[in-house]
């Protein structure tokens, strides 16, 4: 009797059944969250959580992804972050029971600020963000360039506007190097 061995490999240029799949997880748990609560950092924590899981299984031994803050040479403390994509071969500064951690600047690679459902009163926000984050990179280790080192992304879920208004006001806000930030909808 001949077993026969499913192919798994799929068509250049088409989805990924497995990444497709993920997707799908990822947004059922979103629209669970939206649903069954109405506290903001209930719903935007069960944002992140799916999108850091999923990193965290693709991601290569030698990164990982976790939130909390990055820590300068100087000292100074970056703003909370949702998601860091950091260098696992540097040790972490701190871990905290809740799984946030304290991490060197120096094994930042990413900076990534999820949002469930983003409005274009988001977009301020980030950009203020965004441009903390740089400066302080920055300021502890700009490469020879003067690339900060840290690049910063957002990601979200859905969006409560027309990508057009979305984008018009992504374009006014994101203008220049200091809030540099990937949009990912």
């Amino acid at each position: 009797m001949a077993f026969r061995r499913k192919n798994i490999k799929h068509k250049h240029g088409t989805p990924n059944p497995v990444i497709d799949a993920e997707e799908q997880v990822m947004l059922a748990q979103v629209d669970k969250a939206l649903s069954s609560s109405g506290n903001s950092q209930t719903i935007g924590r069960n944002g992140e959580l799916p999108l850091q899981s999923f990193f965290s299984r693709y991601l290569p031994n030698t990164l990982s992804a976790r939130s909390g803050h990055f820590v300068t040479p100087s000292g100074l403390r970056s703003p909370q972050i949702d998601i860091m994509i950091i260098d696992s071969r540097y040790p972490l500064l701190a871990e905290n029971s809740d799984g946030s951690v304290l991490a060197m600047l120096h094994s930042v690679i990413y900076c990534i600020e999820v949002k469930t459902n983003i409005r274009t009163t988001d977009l301020a926000k980030m950009g203020n963000h965004t441009k903390e984050i740089i400066s302080l990179a920055k300021n502890g280790f700009a490469k020879t360039n003067g690339d900060p080192g840290v690049s910063c992304i957002a990601f979200a879920y859905k969006s409560e506007c027309r990508a057009r208004t979305l984008a018009d006001e992504y374009f006014d806000i994101f203008v220049n190097g200091s809030t540099h930030t990937d949009l990912y909808l």
